[in-house]
């Protein structure tokens, strides 16, 4: 069956980003003046709507991302969000999501008075940032060279070696500045990864038929502190091995 993540988050986030402009225009208003309790109920609706968008954008983004992880509700995606750092701040993305279930149990004008202040002051802000942050990642996306059909011959390469745990794409390709024929190269985590894996490995990647050369190294091998600070900052994490099922 094909996989259709990375259309789907895309979709996703454009949803998002015409959400969260209906929400900055309202908060807009009720920073040049106090609103009126349908204003009010308003602002809270296009909240919670943004915010419903967001964490599924997110859940969305991290399957096509390779996750393979299971995310239930807003407060998996957004803990799994948080360690794969997409957004600045976990407990605010926390209490947007107890804020939907306070009005959801009870609605009252103090209630709706606190969440109004908790929008305009943290959660829209917080938001704004998670659309900076996504913004910067698809644009990435874009720059890599990569067709989607490329990335999925490397994942399905790499799923043959259950040593290889993460793999992340460095480099030219992920700074965006590559040239058309440029290497692919990717930053490998896991266990057992020693050199005779590597060889077998980069001769199955060389079995591919793909007009890149696959350069791969372990990353707790790098000992470049330069090379390491890229991949941190710069690398784009294209591959994350599926867990395996636990018996009882």
């Amino acid at each position: 069956m094909p996989d259709h993540s990375d259309v789907r988050w895309r979709q996703r986030f454009q949803n998002f980003k015409k959400a969260f402009a209906q929400l900055a225009k309202g908060v807009s208003v009720a920073q040049q003046r106090e609103l009126n309790e349908r204003e009010q109920q308003g602002l809270i609706q296009a909240s919670e709507f943004t915010h419903e968008l967001a964490w599924n954008t997110l859940k969305d983004f991290l399957a096509a991302s390779g996750s393979t992880t299971n995310l239930y509700g807003s407060k998996d995606a957004t803990r799994a969000a948080f360690a794969a750092e997409l957004v600045a701040d976990g407990d605010v993305w926390m209490e947007m999501t107890a804020s939907r279930n306070a009005t959801t149990h009870t609605y009252d004008e103090a209630t709706a008075n606190e969440i109004a202040g908790a929008i305009i002051g943290r959660y829209t802000p917080e938001l704004e940032r998670f659309l900076y942050r996504l913004t910067q990642l698809e644009q990435r996306e874009v720059n890599h060279g990569l067709s989607p059909k490329t990335l999925d011959e490397i994942k399905t390469a790499l799923a043959h070696f259950p040593e290889v745990e993460k793999a992340v794409l460095y480099g030219s390709r992920a700074k965006g500045n590559y040239r058309r024929g440029s290497d692919i190269d990717l930053a490998l985590l896991g266990t057992g990864l020693n050199h005779q894996l590597l060889a077998r490995l980069g001769s199955a990647l060389d079995d591919l038929v793909l007009p890149y050369r696959i350069d791969v190294s372990v990353f707790p091998q790098i000992r470049n502190t330069d090379l390491i600070e890229h991949i941190r900052h710069v690398g784009v994490p294209i591959y994350e091995k599926a867990p395996v099922a636990s018996g009882r």
